[in-house]
């Protein structure tokens, strides 16, 4: 019953036409079928659509389609299908220059004189339902009543064999001949029976395997590897022979499809054309392949191979995948929707108020609350132009060291007067004078593969696809392969200008939503069990999943050239298919181990750093001594100090503000001695191995945060008697002061400095970071340097982890005092660092409301002290590198949550 409907619900389609087939396959010449009485679902019958005129007088007159391909000669190719009563079927398929596709099947080791008979018939959409178009003429054939089939009779080529030949018009392909063979005793072997009164029972040669024989017309079985479209193997070997024209879009290709769906127990290509305009009498045209569980299938893969497929620049394409829909095997089959491939190289946006297509394509939410259809494209994988003219641009490989990050959303940040083409691509290259002017030469984006609204999940970048390139963010979301050729020209013209580019994977949710919210579009639809753990979290502890992502990483490696990848969620990839969290997870350790991404930046940043990771998060994501990591305890300890004057200890400050050694530092045993730890965890990394931002990833911003802050602190300012009152720029950017000095990588939202001001700041302090780059950064955790910490007060010792430093004043928490009410300098936490060249730099900062004077340590002998950063300031007196003010006096006024840097000259240059 459930056949019968799926069969009804495609009655009626327009499907592909396809000229000169065999061989030359070429789906740019579109005929449809007639609409009405094609299916007899009770018979398993179809009433001859595909013979029907004029379809196939237009399919195979090369008059009638202009430019159509000349089908070459084929070798023949032979294929063995053994039986299960012993018998061994052979069948030898020729495709030839006479436009006709011929088979000879041949049955052995019968018995003696047993008579044999064909039952066939032809399909593409459905096995279970058979045409015999007239233009196959067999002799003697007749429909058989019992079984609905064509039953033609077979030749005895010899006591035990029988065979026959039929010619098959290639203007039919791509079809798949199908058949049985009926068995039955020769008249001599009847007469020897026993008379019973009883007709003898029919036998028949079946198959070790599968319902029927198959042999595939104008398509061939195709390779399982690699997984999505792909050039297959004859026609790469004939081109580097030179047996073959070079193949350019608009030209035929041969391309082979492989999907993994180990639910799965029947599976259809379906190759989409969208119309031309948006018009609602705007025609489509499809076709739906079926393809065979025998010769198109290679354990949990699915394959076929076209030979000569026409325009595919235009061509989309999806899976339509029945077998096990039940809820508790995991599967969860999705056989109602045409599925997104998830190897795809390219995917659609097309819009809703066009014809509805014929088959159902999936419809998915984005970003802007606007849904549209989406399907697969093969184009960019075959289109060589781009990549010929401009080639791969090749990664910079920038030592860690030298990074300066900007994070970047393509949708927010492309926009502006001077942007042409906002939220694109292209608008990221027409910013690029932005991106410069904050000293950033890396950008990390946004996930840039397909993304839409997880539904269920409350993911507004839940992934569609990690492979193909988001469409929403080309100029041209319609067509199949601007996305592809607009996302290399954006990573060209910024390494062009010195930019690292750095995309970024979300591994938490994907548009196939979550367990209470299920939408089968891509993923889900195919092997929920293998991709997804319950509620919808992908599954990264399964290998399905883990190849996956390792094909999609070194596909934009490869393809694009960036320079790495930053992994969202990352605590995900420490989990096994079950969620129990691993030392040595095998996903990071493949991509870190492998030849093609080593070289590359790979950043974990995990949003559950203490619960989700190895040993409580205590070293972090495991690493191998290779992968960098967003160190959330940097963001959590200093906008603890600066943002929420929450009552952290100043050590803790400290550690952050110094690379973080007790995460990234080597640590061979977790609590005591007799826990000792993994080498993946254990081993030492630079402090560069530290991603340092101010703010959460997906939280509130810095400027959110410090407008909190300002508002806060104006309050405990006027319930001191009044004063100066700390603004949200003054804290906005000690925070990011913190972030460009403290040792690691700095990483800046453009957020954050979308005001021109912040902008200028932040510029100015990143070019003071390379100048002070010997004091600030050493290399190593134990490189020397001359380093002092100093508190407000002479004593030129910070309160580390006193009474005052941690609970916010003498009465701790509550108590007399109060979090605002400290003695001023309490918390005040200043560091000077001295180089034998008589270089120098002092950082303070105050995260108490009111104003502290920080009695400064002494210059270096012929040397005084110049301000060169003051948050509190307005601009450009905030930050400067030139005709820097000298510090008169043995203190400095430093306003209430602001932060201060002074730099030693020597006095002579002053004079």
């Amino acid at each position: 019953m459930r056949l019968q409907t799926c069969l009804k619900r495609y009655q009626g389609i327009s499907r592909i036409g396809f000229a000169n087939g065999g061989a030359c396959l070429a789906p740019a010449i579109f005929h449809p079928l007639p609409a009405a009485g094609n299916w007899n679902i009770n018979t398993a019958r179809l009433d001859l659509p595909v013979a029907a005129e004029p379809v196939i007088a237009a399919s195979r007159s090369s008059s009638a389609t202009p430019g159509a391909v000349k089908t070459p000669a084929v070798k023949p190719t032979t294929t063995y299908w053994p039986c299960k009563d012993g018998q061994l079927v052979r069948v030898v398929q020729t495709s030839g220059a006479n436009e006709t596709h011929t088979l000879e099947i041949t049955v052995e080791r019968l018995q003696e004189n047993q008579e044999a008979r064909l039952l066939w018939g032809v399909y593409r959409s459905s096995p279970h339902a058979w045409q015999h178009p007239d233009s196959i003429n067999i002799p003697g054939s007749q429909i058989d009543e019992a079984s609905g089939a064509m039953m033609s009779p077979m030749t005895q080529t010899s006591s035990t064999t029988q065979s026959i030949k039929i010619e098959v018009p290639a203007g039919l392909s791509p079809v798949t001949f199908a058949f049985l063979i009926s068995l039955t005793p020769d008249t001599t072997s009847q007469q020897k029976t026993p008379s019973s009164g009883k007709k003898l029972k029919r036998r028949f040669a079946v198959p070790l395997e599968g319902r029927h024989f198959s042999a595939l017309l104008g398509a061939q079985p195709g390779v399982p590897t690699p997984l999505g479209p792909s050039t297959p193997p004859f026609s790469a070997a004939a081109s580097k022979k030179g047996g073959s024209k070079k193949t350019k879009i608009g030209d035929t290709t041969a391309v082979n499809f492989a999907v993994r769906s180990r639910g799965g127990t029947s599976v259809a290509l379906v190759l989409v054309q969208p119309p031309a305009t948006k018009d609602e009498n705007s025609e489509w045209t499809c076709v739906e392949l079926a393809l065979d569980p025998i010769l198109n299938r290679t354990g949990d893969t699915w394959h076929i191979t076209l030979p000569s497929l026409r325009n595919v620049e235009k061509l989309c394409y999806g899976w339509r995948v029945d077998g096990d829909v039940s809820w508790e095997s995991g599967y969860r089959i999705s056989p109602e929707v045409v599925l997104v491939d998830p190897e795809a190289p390219a995917l659609v946006h097309l819009p809703q108020n066009c014809a509805p297509p014929p088959l159902p394509l999936p419809t998915v939410e984005l970003s802007d609350g606007s849904r549209v259809l989406v399907a697969s494209a093969v184009s960019c994988k075959f289109d060589k132009s781009s990549s010929e003219k401009e080639g791969r641009s090749a990664p910079l490989y920038r030592p860690l060291e030298k990074m300066r990050v900007l994070e970047i959303d393509v949708k927010k940040f492309a926009q502006g007067g001077k942007v042409k083409h906002p939220g694109t691509f292209v608008g990221v290259t027409e910013r690029l004078d932005h991106i410069r002017a904050v000293g950033a030469n890396t950008v990390i984006l946004a996930p840039c593969h397909a993304t839409a609204k997880g539904a269920g999940s409350h993911s507004h970048h839940a992934a569609l696809s990690f492979i193909a390139p988001d469409p929403a963010l080309s100029t041209d979301p319609t067509n199949p392969g601007a996305a592809h050729a607009e996302f290399r020209e954006m990573v060209h013209a910024l390494h062009a200008a010195g930019v690292e580019v750095i995309p970024s994977l979300d591994l938490t949710f994907t548009a196939d939503g979550v367990d209470s919210h299920p939408t089968g579009v891509s993923l889900r639809g195919l092997d929920n069990a293998a991709y997804f753990r319950p509620n919808g979290v992908v599954n990264c502890g399964h290998p399905a999943f883990q190849s996956l992502i390792h094909r999609a990483t070194r596909y934009w490696a490869l393809q694009f050239g960036v320079d790495g990848f930053c992994f969202l969620n990352a605590e995900n990839m420490a989990q096994d298919a079950e969620g129990l969290v691993m030392d040595a997870p095998s996903l990071p350790e493949a991509l870190c181990q492998d030849p093609i991404l080593s070289g590359l930046k790979l950043i974990a940043a995990p949003s559950h750093e203490t619960s989700l990771l190895p040993r409580g998060g205590a070293r972090g994501f495991p690493h191998w001594g290779i992968w960098q990591q967003r160190n959330s305890a940097f963001t959590r300890d200093v906008t603890a100090l600066l943002a929420e004057v929450s009552h952290t200890a100043l050590d803790g400050v400290a550690a952050r503000l110094t690379g973080s050694s007790d995460m990234f530092g080597a640590g061979w045993s977790f609590g005591d001695e007799f826990s000792p730890l993994p080498g993946n965890l254990a081993a030492e990394r630079r402090p560069s191995f530290s991603f340092n931002a101010a703010a959460m990833q997906n939280g509130p911003s810095v400027t959110h945060l410090a407008s909190e802050a300002a508002g806060a602190a104006g309050a405990a300012v006027m319930a001191s008697g009044g004063g100066p009152m700390p603004t949200a720029t003054t804290i906005a950017k000690a925070m990011l002061l913190a972030t460009l000095l403290a040792q690691g990588v700095p990483v800046i939202n453009h957020e954050d400095v979308a005001d021109l001001e912040m902008a200028r700041f932040v510029g100015v302090v990143s070019r003071l970071r390379r100048k002070l780059a010997h004091l600030l950064l050493p290399p190593k955790f134990d490189s020397p340097r001359d380093l002092t910490w100093h508190g407000a007060t002479a004593t030129n010792e910070p309160e580390w982890v006193g009474a005052a430093a941690v609970s916010g004043g003498e009465g701790g928490e509550g108590g007399e005092y109060g979090p605002y009410h400290a003695p001023h300098g309490s918390s005040y936490l200043g560091f000077s660092v001295r180089h034998p060249d008589g270089s120098a730099v002092y950082v303070g900062f105050n995260p108490h409301p009111m104003t502290v004077t920080a009695t400064l340590p002494a210059a270096p002998a012929g040397h005084t002290w110049l301000r060169a950063v003051d948050t509190s300031l307005e601009a450009p007196q905030d930050a400067a590198m030139e005709n820097l003010e000298e510090v008169e006096g043995e203190g400095y006024l430093v306003s209430g949550k602001a932060a201060i840097v002074l730099v030693a000259a020597v006095i002579e240059h002053l004079k």
